[in-house]
């Protein structure tokens, strides 16, 4: 689905059958402990539309949001929440962008460590949705074991990947993609919708 400019319709919306009865978590970075400024409250909104989205497909959604600042142990409490919140998730994506202190940088990646699959449906629907937008290396997808965003990829309990749309520090995404949550809620609910159609 191509996302234009102006907001969506609520009846030109992709009907998602693949997430009835899913259970699905929603982590959002960042803070505490560092990430770009604004983030957070991006992501937050940003939370709010895909939950509302992903239940009204018939999912089952929980929300985590990071309160500790030590990563190690902040992943920890994420994996804990999850399990008391939502035994038998089925999977976690965590929301960020981007953010370098030279301007140029620019593009999008969708991190994984466990399902391949899981990150290529969220890559495939975002380069549908924003054609404009340049791949990062592996062609938008990157295997992450260790380093940046690995420590949640591994303690996630259930399929995880975790989102970098876009350099908040390159103005001309920022320009974009400011106030254009619902158009990613809808692009990352329809990479769900894929992957379990492929995981049927």
């Amino acid at each position: 689905m191509f996302c234009p400019f102006i907001a969506l319709a609520a009846n030109s919306l992709t009907q998602m059958d693949n997430l009835i009865g899913r259970k699905i978590a929603i982590v959002v970075g960042h803070e505490p402990g560092g990430g770009a400024e604004g983030e957070r409250s991006f992501n937050m909104s940003l939370s709010v539309i895909m939950r509302n989205r992903l239940v009204s497909s018939g999912a089952d959604v929980y929300i985590h949001h990071h309160k500790i600042r030590s990563y190690g142990a902040r992943q920890d409490a994420m994996r804990d929440a999850v399990n008391d919140n939502m035994p038998d998730c089925d999977v976690c994506v965590e929301l960020h962008f981007n953010s370098y202190d030279k301007e140029a940088a620019h593009g999008h990646e969708f991190l994984y460590n466990g399902s391949k699959a899981l990150a290529e449906a969220f890559r495939d629907e975002f380069q549908a949705s924003f054609p404009w937008s340049t791949a990062r290396a592996d062609d938008g997808i990157k295997h992450t074991p260790t380093g940046r965003g690995s420590g949640f990829l591994r303690k996630a309990p259930a399929w995880a990947v975790l989102v970098e749309p876009f350099f908040d520090s390159n103005k001309k995404e920022h320009d974009y993609f400011t106030g254009r949550q619902t158009c990613l809620a809808e692009t990352y609910c329809e990479g769900l919708d894929t992957f379990f159609y492929g995981s049927k």
